[in-house]
């Protein structure tokens, strides 16, 4: 069945991985009787519009960015290589950093460059709960600090909130962390099984 030729559209629909698109929906897709871009803007705004078109440009344009289908057969270390691959083509880049990494100021709080690419980058967290925490609970003095590190991928930041035993219950979350002056340091303590952080900062890509 990996060939074109024992593929029927008409019977099957679409493939993502023939690179077939179902025929009922070119059908539907070719009745557009409204202007796409003005409906675009009406949902999104300008700002937010031309941020999306800029990444979806860069990635078109840096074909070592992207991959296909076979995103779906890697293995999770297999992933996360080819991510941490894309992250370093992007920091050696001037333009590609400046445009993907500016967390602290982004023009759509609903968009990742990420989900113009398949599967799940294992930096979205870090690129979202992550500096949205150091701007929502940092004094002006820790945000100078911190939010450039952030930014530029100096410091990567983990979002563990699931456990095990509580999923994203956060009321029923188990594990303290206590501030002990002595030590400038934060003392983490899971008490049962049940608290111990499962899949932390979407670790499990």
């Amino acid at each position: 069945m990996d060939s074109r030729d024992n593929f029927d559209p008409k019977i099957l629909g679409g493939s993502v991985k023939r690179g077939i698109v179902n025929p009922d929906l070119l059908e539907e897709r070719a009745k557009c009787n409204f202007n796409q871009r003005e409906m675009v803007l009406f949902l999104f705004d300008e700002q937010p519009t031309e941020y999306i078109e800029k990444i979806n440009k860069m990635i078109v344009e840096h074909p070592e960015l992207q991959t296909g289908i076979e995103y779906y057969e890697m293995s999770r270390e297999e992933k996360l290589k080819l991510w941490y691959r894309r992250y370093r083509i992007i920091m050696e880049d001037a333009e590609m950093s400046k445009l993907i990494t500016d967390n602290s100021r982004k023009v759509n709080e609903h968009f990742n460059w990420s989900y113009l690419l398949p599967g799940l980058s294992p930096l979205t967290l870090h690129m979202s709960m992550f500096t949205d925490s150091l701007k929502t609970f940092c004094s002006e003095e820790q945000k100078a600090h911190y939010i450039p590190q952030a930014d530029n991928l100096n410091i990567i930041g983990c979002y563990a909130q699931t456990e095990l035993g509580h999923g994203s219950n956060v009321a029923g979350l188990e594990t303290t962390a206590t501030y002990d002056e002595k030590t400038e340091q934060f003392v983490i303590h899971s008490p049962t099984i049940k608290a111990a952080k499962f899949w932390p900062g979407a670790l499990g890509v």
